[in-house]
């Protein structure tokens, strides 16, 4: 639950696509300053990192938090999650391009995956309505 809280934090204060490192940076100053033991702060880490572009998970843990982080990939209301993330990014950037974020997230539903048993067995399904969607987006 702690790292759910966390996992995003960095992207308040960061540009980068590294904002999972600045998130973890933020959890660690607030854990310590509260005297939270060291395994503690790990197992937290290892959540927010696992959420990263590329990140692996390597327990159930982390393969949670990591589904929960790509729910939307595979849902009916992916194309309404999309089109926000996509005017998040407009803040950040107002020269973002719609057809280079198009291609990016095909890019990402097509490595994507999911861990944990429930999401590869009722989400998996969901992602090719996905892929077809940002399909019919690109020229």
């Amino acid at each position: 639950m702690t790292a759910a809280c966390f996992k995003d934090s960095g992207y308040l204060l960061t540009r980068t696509q590294d904002y999972a490192i600045m998130s973890y940076e933020i959890m660690r100053k607030f854990m310590e300053e509260r005297f939270l033991k060291e395994t503690e702060i790990h197992r937290i880490s290892g959540c927010i990192m696992a959420t990263k572009e590329a990140g692996k998970p390597t327990n159930l843990l982390e393969q949670i938090i990591y589904d929960a982080d790509t729910y939307y990939l595979d849902t009916s209301e992916f194309q309404q999650l999309h089109e926000r993330l996509f005017k998040e990014k407009l803040c950040r950037d107002p020269g973002a391009n719609q057809q280079e974020f198009n291609k990016e997230t095909l890019r990402k539903l097509f490595t994507h995956q999911f861990y944990t048993r429930h999401c590869r067995q009722v989400l998996n399904i969901g992602k090719i309505a996905s892929i077809n969607l940002m399909r019919e987006q690109l020229p």
